[in-house]
């Protein structure tokens, strides 16, 4: 992360790092018409697995999920793959304020962000829910 006190990368939810949530945690990313906001939610998964192995693809635990974090699409002023990383799974999304934050995803998940947020305002097509 890259950004100075109350610039907007400060205000991701610490649940995006995988290394202070539990390993059941998983989050989402959507853009959401007609209002255009970037919301992470998160919620319990019901998987059985182990932190050491991929992880998700189960339900949602009841009563589990939360919505963390929201922010509106205009303040995203892009979204890359950074090509150095493992399977190119690791994508930086920078601000309107000069932040920006690096982030790791699955390689699939990678590129669909980088799609929703790589390209400035979406015009009218409704954007998906990421896992």
């Amino acid at each position: 992360m890259w950004a100075g006190e109350g610039e907007t990368a400060r205000t991701l939810p610490w649940q995006l790092d995988p290394s202070r949530r539990s390993w059941r945690t998983m989050t989402e990313i959507e853009v959401a018409e007609p209002d255009g906001l970037v919301r992470i939610w998160s919620y319990e998964d019901t998987m059985q697995g182990s932190r050491h192995l991929s992880w998700g693809g189960g339900g949602k635990v009841p009563g589990s999920e939360a919505l963390l974090w929201t922010l509106p699409r205009s303040e995203i002023v892009g979204a890359e793959i950074k090509r150095f990383s493992l399977d190119e799974s690791d994508f930086r999304v920078s601000f309107r304020d000069g932040s920006w934050v690096r982030l790791t995803s699955s390689r699939n998940g990678a590129q669909r962000i980088v799609a929703l947020l790589g390209q400035g305002m979406p015009e009218s097509d409704p954007a998906p829910a990421l896992p």
